[in-house]
């Protein structure tokens, strides 16, 4: 158990833990922990960290890709490290994925399974087809996005 945590290249998972104190589930390669601050203020906390806000940076990825619900927000885009919501953030229940650490997304039951590299996995109640749709809308944003790219060859110079 944690007071705080920092995003990282290592972070998997961001979900939602009903407890009134330890309010989310981190979940990385190496294991997993619960945190005092809630999941969305980790994710704006992280932006900041990458020097912008997220409204920027949702912004952004608005106007780039008309992504207005649900929208990928690239957390630290440097280091390709992009999170997407599974509802709108503003939902207790919202929880964010972290693309770059996803292998595939599949159907069980009627959920959406996501699989990761590490061979963990997640079940979540929600609809297959529409997981698959936000994890490639994400994939999109990560790969596709030249100023994001540019960004990270600026890094390397330094």
């Amino acid at each position: 158990m944690r007071e705080s945590y920092e995003i990282s290249r290592k972070t998997m998972a961001l979900l939602p833990n009903k407890d009134p104190v330890y309010q989310t589930k981190v979940i990385e390669a190496e294991g997993e922990y619960l945190c005092a601050i809630p999941p969305i203020k980790l994710i704006r906390a992280a932006c900041l960290r990458g020097g912008a806000s997220y409204e920027g940076r949702r912004e952004a990825i608005i106007e780039r890709y008309d992504y207005k619900h649900r929208t990928p927000i690239p957390v630290f885009p440097a280091f390709n490290v992009f999170a997407f919501p599974t509802t709108s953030p503003d939902n207790y229940e919202c929880m964010w994925l972290f693309e770059n650490h996803i292998y595939n997304v599949t159907s069980s039951s009627d959920k959406a399974c996501i699989n990761f590299h590490n061979g963990a996995s997640l079940v979540l109640d929600y609809p297959y087809k529409f997981m698959r749709l936000q994890w490639q809308r994400t994939a999109t944003c990560a790969r596709m996005d030249v100023a994001f790219k540019d960004a990270r060859k600026f890094v390397e110079i330094f």
